[in-house]
């Protein structure tokens, strides 16, 4: 059987990490050459092929930019019960992340995203944007510990629903800015459990006419990891929101003179990830939550609510696919829904997106995009749908 030599380059490098590399034809004379040695009887080419590879260094700071622009179509722009207006649109998307490699038990990233949509109909929305900008600290600590602290600003210019907490029904182009302060230590046991315990802090100012309030969320998670990034967890949070001037509202609707109103809202929650091939390809995740809001006045905003949302992810080569399906059933006790019946308000939105990549080239992806909203109301003027996408390119440095 012949031999097997290996390039002086590579023979090199090796010695540098284990010490020695005695090959079938090694001799003691061999073994104690050094690496300037090697070099000496390298060529020019191959001698600088070693200086590459021992000055070689991992850079701490690792960043990633994506760009993303398309054009599409939506068909209710504003979200109207009565009348929609669509348009054609050109959709513009920036996302940045910013990592540092962990170092002595410290994690810290940084993600920044920008997307903006133009409609060409200008009339009755001309543009919607979203903007999110947000920094994470981590710490492990010793005996299965880690620590998190987190600060996040979200901005949003857009069409909303505002009916789950106003008196009225109705969609409204909202401009508002979000302050989020977290911080979180996780327990890591050695059974294959994580116990999460978390408080945020939110301040939302909106423009005019919505009100700007806090908010105050503790939450408790309980995981359990099993497989390959495999989980299923059990969280539990209550949310105070107090709003600046917001009256509360008596069991009929109407505003109660001086007065604050604030909404206590208790939410249970059951999620599971799962991978369903060893390569990985496959990826499902399932949640289901249970909301009970109330509200300090006479309940008329009082809400149970149910959320159930499930999604798909697929990636294979060239190609990558993920789909989404949301529901939320809104059930109001003592809100009436305006019906000659005098029932009392339910409501039941469904949400529903599909996304498809394919790589073009290392750096370049081809996208289509496809999105559809509905909100199916017993109250009367409580319905509208909306349907829409876009399609276009996607580069990644």
């Amino acid at each position: 059987m012949p031999r097997t030599r290996i390039r002086p380059v590579l023979k090199v490098l090796l010695w540098a990490i284990i010490g020695f590399f005695p090959g079938d034809d090694a001799t003691a004379a061999d073994t104690d050459k050094t690496p300037a040695d090697e070099s000496a009887l390298m060529s020019p080419a191959e001698a600088k092929e070693l200086e590459q590879l021992l000055n070689f260094r991992i850079p701490i700071w690792e960043t990633i930019l994506t760009i993303q622009s398309g054009a599409g179509f939506r068909d209710n722009v504003a979200l109207s019960t009565v009348q929609s207006s669509s348009s054609a649109l050109i959709n513009n998307l920036l996302d940045i992340s910013i990592f540092r490699l962990p170092t002595n038990g410290w994690q810290f990233f940084v993600l920044g995203s920008f997307e903006d949509t133009r409609f060409l109909d200008r009339n009755p929305v001309d543009k919607e944007q979203i903007g999110l900008l947000a920094a994470v600290l981590k710490k492990e600590i010793p005996n299965g510990w880690e620590w998190e602290s987190a600060a996040q600003y979200f901005y949003q210019n857009q069409v909303i629903d505002l009916s789950t907490s106003v008196q009225l029904p109705g969609t409204l182009k909202v401009e508002g800015h979000t302050l989020v302060g977290r911080t979180a230590l996780t327990r890591h046991f050695d059974k294959p459990y994580s116990l999460r315990a978390e408080l945020e802090l939110d301040r939302q100012n909106f423009a005019a006419p919505i009100d700007d309030y806090w908010e105050a969320i503790p939450r408790l998670r309980l995981t359990r990891h099993y497989g390959r990034r495999n989980e299923a967890n059990l969280s539990y949070q209550a949310s105070h929101r107090p709003y600046d001037h917001r009256a509360e509202t008596g069991s009929t609707g109407m505003d109660v003179v001086g007065t604050r109103l604030e909404f206590l809202l208790h939410r249970t929650e059951l999620g599971w990830r799962h991978y369903w091939d060893t390569r990985q390809r496959w990826r499902t995740d399932l949640r289901i939550s249970r909301d009970w809001n109330q509200d300090n006045g006479g309940g008329f905003f009082n809400y149970r609510r149910w959320r159930l949302s499930e999604q798909l992810a697929w990636r294979r080569d060239r190609w990558e696919t993920s789909a989404e399906f949301v529901w939320f059933n809104y059930d109001y006790p003592l809100q009436p829904s305006g019906r000659p019946d005098g029932s009392p308000r339910r409501r039941n939105d469904y949400v529903a997106s599909l996304r498809v990549d394919r790589s073009l080239t290392e750096k370049l992806k081809l996208y289509v995009k496809w999105d559809f909203e509905i909100s199916d109301s017993n109250q009367p003027g409580g319905d509208y749908s909306a349907t829409g996408g876009h399609a276009g390119l996607v580069f990644e440095y």
